[in-house]
């Protein structure tokens, strides 16, 4: 009987430790545990990118870019981009190329289509370069 009481009182002071282990406040140190790789220290939008949709983020940081310049050159916000794409081979080390065509939908520009083009860096999201060339030759048609 008394090898049983001492095994309770064991496994209950074993408990009480841990809980008050876990109640601790957790510093630095004792969130970067020794059987984990410690992580480098990196904002969340750069976590998100590492996540394998590094693709969507970059088309997204393009097109932010590119709708600053556009509303900037064309002093409006109504801006719609109709295509952009990743270019195929034009990646260089992290470093991903966009190109696309935006289409202006009100003001002085209306109607008018215009091709762009961005390369932004996939591991911080930085966007390197962003243009918007010369205005489209064919205007746009309500047909298509």
């Amino acid at each position: 009987m008394a090898i049983f009481a001492r095994m309770v009182l064991a496994v209950l002071a074993a408990s009480a430790t841990a809980a008050a282990v876990e109640s601790a406040p957790s510093t630095q140190s004792d969130s970067n545990h020794s059987h984990q790789k410690k992580k480098p220290d990196r904002d969340k939008k750069s976590e998100d990118r590492l996540r394998g949709t590094s693709s969507d983020h970059g088309r997204f940081d393009c097109r932010a870019a590119v709708h600053k310049q556009a509303k900037d050159r064309f002093h409006t916000t109504h801006i719609k981009f109709l295509r952009t794409g990743k270019v195929d081979g034009a990646v260089i080390g992290d470093i991903h190329r966009f190109e696309g065509v935006l289409e202006i939908e009100d003001g002085e520009h209306r109607g008018e289509r215009y091709p762009f083009s961005c390369s932004v860096e996939s591991s911080s999201g930085h966007t390197r370069s962003a243009s918007i060339g010369s205005r489209d030759p064919y205007p746009v048609t309500k047909d298509w």
